[in-house]
């Protein structure tokens, strides 16, 4: 895995941030199509789910857990 750290230098004025007029660090994370499968595999067991079973679950609209929405929300985009 590559691991890319990029301090952003823009600034905002202090009513549109709320951390004032200072944007945070951004950290960027670039995996390589074997990287991607192992850490959607690993969030997948950590929700105790299958890829299937989300599918389902986002076709019918009706998630068994908030574990099973909020993993179909991190891996949606990458598996569709």
């Amino acid at each position: 895995m590559v691991l890319v750290e990029q301090t952003l230098g823009k600034q905002t004025s202090r009513s549109s941030h709320p951390r004032g007029n200072e944007v945070p660090d951004a950290t960027v994370f670039i995996l390589d199509q074997e990287e991607l499968e192992e850490t959607i595999n690993r969030t997948l067991a950590k929700a105790g789910c299958t890829l299937e079973q989300l599918r389902e679950e986002a076709r019918s609209g009706e998630f068994s857990s908030e574990a099973n929405w909020r993993t179909w929300f991190s891996i949606s985009s990458f598996v569709e």
